[in-house]
Order: structure tokens, then sequence, then C-alpha cells
């Protein structure tokens, strides 16, 4: 079994630190093994770069990681979908270096950007999870079990735990931890790198990155926008269907002051009483919108968080290429994957965009519906408290404080789901593709012409040769090549 250090953690020993502006990419071919890398992913893993190249990426997985996490990755890339993990990775002098890894499927391998990890808590409750599971594996794998299945167990193992962190499933975590990481990269600083004495294509390239950066972002912020929106109107569905349940109660007390006096403001009491179970068939309704609401737009989210790493990606390297850094040139091919990668995830995002922006209408006129509904018993009420006050019968005065609660409870109510409402539309307007497509089709056609090679640069503008790039980034492998660790 592998043994704890000292402090009882399977990820204890050396630890070396991926800068802040440091993402590394890498792609694989459809077996795991490493087709393309970039020099800080040599410099992180502590090999040559020329030795990663036609390795299984396997080479740098951590003793302490569960297989399970790696046979969760697999289904998942297998099913077409990208992956994303907190993960710990050894380096060949037996140090560690952890990192946010994401992964593509892409044409017939994968393509994967690591970034610094930036969410602390995010990094802590994954690695207690890793704690829990990895010696269940171990475990089994002194009873004889093969690593794959030991990994099964791993994974078995795993998903109760998500789930009591408050995560259903696996997707809903990376849609929950990829643009929690990306908004705090933001947070500490990080901006889209500029080489502002660059000429010709590699200028031009990042140029239409740039542009292309400040649409993905534009979109992450409306996203959010409109998820935190989603969310409130989950929050404020729960609310009213306590109101409802309130007005049900109050109603059923009107009963005890049905003299001759207040027959006639009881008759449209009752009516309101019976509108009530309208007003819960819509709530219903409005559930099933507003889950796939918050839903699509965590999705969507995450797809353009996912956009914007490969793109920056993309603006890394042109910049490594202009800066002429070692390995550079020789890995030149991956822009084009990246760029592969990027207009695809685009594309797959602006549908997914239309989809939430057509919910969002009906969710914000189902909103404005239920706040008319909400409104409706105020009068009513309101004329029965006056009769109420001017006859001075004790069973309705001691009705009173309920009516005022709910008077009260049932604007509050209205206002909250009409400012919702106007909310929901105000981010709803499908969005403006224009610059966007401007920008991928310039770049796509810079890459195509292949305009990657470092002769663009001014004599003398360049950084000092063999120097790394502010914010140079770098890469991880493919998922197959976990099988081969099994």
């Amino acid at each position: 079994m592998h043994a704890t250090y000292p402090d009882g953690s399977l990820f204890g020993g050396p630890h070396h630190e991926v800068g802040r502006d440091e993402l590394f990419f890498s792609t694989t071919d459809a077996e795991g093994v490493i087709t393309q890398a970039n020099q800080i992913f040599a410099d992180m893993v502590r090999l040559p770069r020329e030795r990663l190249i036609g390795v299984p990426h396997n080479v740098n997985r951590h003793p302490g990681m569960p297989g399970g996490a790696f046979l969760l990755m697999w289904t998942m890339l297998k099913a077409g979908k990208p992956f994303c993990a907190y993960v710990h990775n050894a380096a060949s002098d037996g140090s560690r270096y952890t990192v946010f890894a994401t992964i593509t499927p892409l044409g017939d391998g994968y393509l994967s950007v690591r970034t610094p990890v930036c969410v602390d808590a995010l990094l802590a409750a994954a690695t207690g999870l890793y704690e829990a599971a990895r010696p269940q594996e171990l475990a089994a794998r002194e009873l004889g079990v093969s690593a794959h299945d030991a990994a099964v167990v791993g994974l078995e193992a795993l998903v109760p735990l998500l789930q009591g962190a408050g995560f259903p499933t696996y997707d809903e975590f990376i849609w929950v931890a990829l643009p929690a990481e990306v908004a705090a990269r933001d947070a500490l600083g990080a901006t889209f790198p500029r080489r502002e004495w660059a000429r010709g294509q590699l200028a031009g390239l990042l140029d239409a990155s740039a542009r292309v950066h400040a649409e993905l972002q534009g979109w992450f912020h409306r996203l959010g926008d409109l998820q935190r929106t989603a969310d409130a109107l989950v929050a404020a569905r729960a609310r009213l269907e306590e109101t409802i349940a309130s007005w049900k109660a109050t109603a059923s007390e009107f009963g005890g002051a049905s003299d001759g006096q207040f027959r006639p403001p009881l008759l449209s009491i009752n009516v309101w009483r019976e509108m009530t179970t309208e007003l819960e068939r819509m709530l219903v309704e409005a559930l099933a919108e507003e889950s796939a609401l918050r839903e699509g737009c965590a999705e969507t989210r995450f797809r353009i968080a996912l956009a914007r790493l490969h793109n920056d990606a993309v603006g890394q390297f042109v910049c490594e290429l202009i800066d002429d850094l070692p390995g550079a040139a020789a890995a030149r091919p991956a822009i084009r994957d990246l760029a592969r990668a990027l207009s695809e995830g685009v594309a797959a995002t602006e549908e997914r965009i239309a989809r939430n922006s057509a919910l969002a209408t009906r969710v914000a006129a189902s909103a404005r519906e239920m706040a008319e509904l909400a409104l409706f018993p105020i009068p009513l009420l309101d004329s029965w408290r006056a009769m109420a006050e001017a006859s001075g019968d004790p069973v309705a005065l001691a009705l009173l404080p309920g009516v005022f609660e709910i008077v009260s409870r049932g604007q509050a109510d209205a206002d909250l789901l009409t400012r919702l409402a106007t909310d929901a539309a105000r981010v709803a307007a499908p969005v403006d593709a224009t610059a966007m497509h401007s920008g991928l089709a310039d770049l796509t056609a810079l890459v195509l012409a292949d305009g990657t090679g470092v002769s663009d640069v001014p004599a003398g503008g360049g950084a000092t040769p063999g120097a790394r790039s502010p914010g140079a980034y770098g890469g991880f492998g493919g998922a197959r090549a976990v099988r081969r660790a099994w």
C-alpha cells in the first residue's frame, strides 16, 4: 500500500508551485500518447520536452490520486464531454505540483489546458475526497483486485462523497469549479497578454485572439448575471410556496367570522382561495423551467470558461513564438488545435446561449403572471380588514395580525417577482455574435495561413532569448493513457 506522509496525507512531501500566470498545454492521440507539449509543461514535469513527446501521459501521475477519478475522466471523455478536475501530479524528481486540469475531446485525440489553482477551498474539498477514496482502492488491491476494478471501487466511493458535498453529479461540480477558477484568475489580475511592438501575422493572430477574449469575457459575465437571476427565481418560488400555504391557512380561519355583514367580502376571499390552486399549478410548471434555466446557464457558463482558457492559451502560445522561447516553434501546431477547439466550443456555446435566452423569456413571462396573482388578494384583504376594524368583532379582530402579514408578504413577493422578471428579460435578449464571428474568422484564416513563424518579430523587439514570457501557458495529456495505469 502507498505509504502516507507523517501528517497522514497522501499528498505530502516536496511541492513546487505553478506560477499564477502559467497555463500548460498539450495534446495526445487516441491512446493518450503525448503529441504536443510546451516548455512550461516540461519544466513542471522536470523532463526535457523531447522526452515527453511520444510518452503516455500517465508519466506524471501521482500515486496518491485515486484511479476512480481517472475512470470518471475516461467515462466522460468517451461520451464526448469535456472533463475538469483538481489534480496532484508527480514530477520526475519526486516533487509534486497541483493544477486545475481541463481536457477536451478533439478529433481522434484530446487537448488540455491546465491552470494554477486559484480557488483553495475547492482544491481542499477535492483533495479530501481523494484521500477518502484512494485508501479504499489500495485496500482492494491488497486483496488481489485488479487495478481497473480497484478504480471502480474508488469511483463508487467518490460518488456519495461528492453528493455529500452538495453536488448531485460530477457535471454539476465542474460547472461550478471551472467558472470559479476563471473568475478567481480575473480577480487576481490575470489579463490577456499583449505584445504591442510585434508586427506581421503573429501580431494579427494575437490581435484576433484578443478580440475573441473580449467577446468571451462579455458572454461570461452575462451568463453569470442570468444564472444569478435564475437562482433567485428558484428561491423566490420557494418563498411563494410558503406564502400560498399561509394564504390557505388564513382563508380557512376566515370561516369563523362569517356572520352576515362579512359574507360579501368572504365570497371574494373564497374566490381568492380557489385561485391559490391555479398559482400552485403555475409554480410546478415554473419550477421545471427555472430548474432547466439554472442548469442551462451553469453548463453554458462552463463552456464559455473553457473557451476562454483555450483562447488564452492561443494568446500565450503566440507570445511564446513572438518571444522565441525554447520549444515554442516545435510546438506551433498546438495553435491550430487550440483554434479548432475554440471554434467548435464557441459554436456549441452560441447554440446554448440561444436556448437559454428563449427559456429566460418564458420564465420572465411566468414570473410576471405570478406577480399579478400574488397581488390579487391584497384589495380583498384590505376590504375585509376595514370591515373587521369597524365591526369590533373579537373573532375578526383576532385575525387582523395574520391579514396584515399576508398583505405585506404578498406585496413583497409581487415586487420581488416583478424585479426578477425584469432582470431575466434584460439578460434574455439574444447575443450579438458579429464581433465574435469576425475575431474567430480572422484567427482561423491566420492559423490556416500557418502564420506561426518567428520571423515576424522586429529586430531587437523580442524578449531576451530563452526567457519565459509573462503568463506563458502549457498543457496536459489525454484520457486513454490512464487505461495503461490500471
